[in-house]
Order: structure tokens, then C-alpha cells, then sequence
């Protein structure tokens, strides 16, 4: 019995250290806001506005509910073989969401879809949290990209 509830206390003290810390997801100091990256996992009541924005090379943001959705676009292209893939999310010290993205083209010669396309990603960040995006260009160099309220 003793070992049991010797055994229990040392497993909450270790749960409560590991909530403090921010590691199982509690407000302690190590905690970050979240980041929702992808159009599955934007709010469903963004996805409409989003698909109205990539006709054009931006980067755009807009509020809906407690989240801001961004939406990074190549604009049209004549062919498949493009994307927009975010390479990284980070948190800064300045609390600041940076977000490294790559636009993606077909390779010299490759066999791509003939059909207009319209690359682009999204992400979301609490409302309020301030987000940059790097475009991170063929030299591996970070270029800050500006983003136009929606």
C-alpha cells in the first residue's frame, strides 16, 4: 500500500513539473500558442474566403472567430507541377510565428498536368499572435514577404 501511494504522488508531482513546463500541453512559461498548418485544419468557415484569394501571387490575412487564417499563394500557373509548401513553423522570442515556405516549380522537361492551376497553403494562429512569412528562395536565403490584410 505504501509503495502504491508512493508511487502515485511521484507520478502526479512528475505530471504537474511536465504541465508547468508546457511539455503536456499546460500555459507554464515553455508554452506556445498554436498553429494550425494545412486546409484540413484551418476553420471550416475560412476555406471558402481562402479559395477566392489564389488567383494572384500574395500573402493574405483575415480574422474568423479566435483564429487568423493566412493563405500563401504562387497566383495562376499554366501548368501542374507547382506548390506551396511551408518548410518550417517556428516561435521566436519576440512571440512571433515565423514561417518559412518554398514555392515549388516543375523541373526543366518534366511531364506536368496542362491545366491552369493555383498552388497555394494556409495556416492559422490564435487571433492576435503575430505571424511573419519567409519566403526561403533558391539559395536557401529567408525573404520576408508582406501580408496584405483580407
Amino acid at each position: 500500500m505504501v509503495r502504491h501511494t508512493a508511487a502515485c504522488t511521484l507520478a502526479f508531482a512528475l505530471a504537474l513539473v511536465l504541465t508547468g513546463c508546457g511539455i503536456l500541453g499546460g500555459s507554464g512559461p515553455a508554452a506556445k500558442p498554436e498553429i494550425l498548418i494545412g486546409r484540413d485544419k484551418v476553420p471550416k468557415e475560412a476555406l471558402q474566403w481562402v479559395e477566392t484569394q489564389t488567383r494572384t501571387r500574395q500573402v493574405v490575412r483575415k480574422t474568423f472567430g479566435s483564429w487568423d487564417v493566412y493563405v500563401i499563394t504562387m497566383g495562376e500557373q499554366r501548368t501542374g507541377g507547382y506548390a506551396v509548401k511551408i518548410e518550417n513553423a517556428g516561435f521566436d522570442s519576440g512571440k512571433t510565428w515565423i514561417v518559412d515556405v518554398k514555392f515549388i516549380e516543375p523541373a526543366p522537361g518534366q511531364m506536368v498536368t496542362q491545366a491552369l492551376t493555383y498552388p497555394y497553403e494556409t495556416f492559422a494562429v490564435p487571433k492576435g499572435v503575430p505571424a511573419k512569412v519567409r519566403l526561403i528562395d533558391k539559395n536557401g536565403q529567408p525573404i520576408e514577404l508582406q501580408v496584405k490584410a483580407g
